[in-house]
């Protein structure tokens, strides 16, 4: 029996060692999957990528630049 299932919040998922050795790395990783996952869709999913990091850095150097 398969049932649907419909989050209602917004989950980053970051794999150990893959994504970090560490819990704050870990956690890091899994907060910026987070607020991708907020991006896109709200009630989603998304597992880290590098990309994400990659685009946070970008975005915050524009925003010391602008300053």
């Amino acid at each position: 029996m398969f049932h649907n299932i419909r989050p209602r919040c917004s989950i980053g998922i970051a794999h150990y060692s893959d994504d970090g050795q560490d819990l704050k790395t870990l956690l890091k990783a899994a907060d910026s999957a987070m607020y991708a996952a907020k991006a896109d869709v709200k009630h989603q999913y998304t597992f880290y990528q590098k990309d994400l990091t990659l685009l946070a850095e970008h975005r915050l150097k524009l925003e010391e630049e602008l300053r």
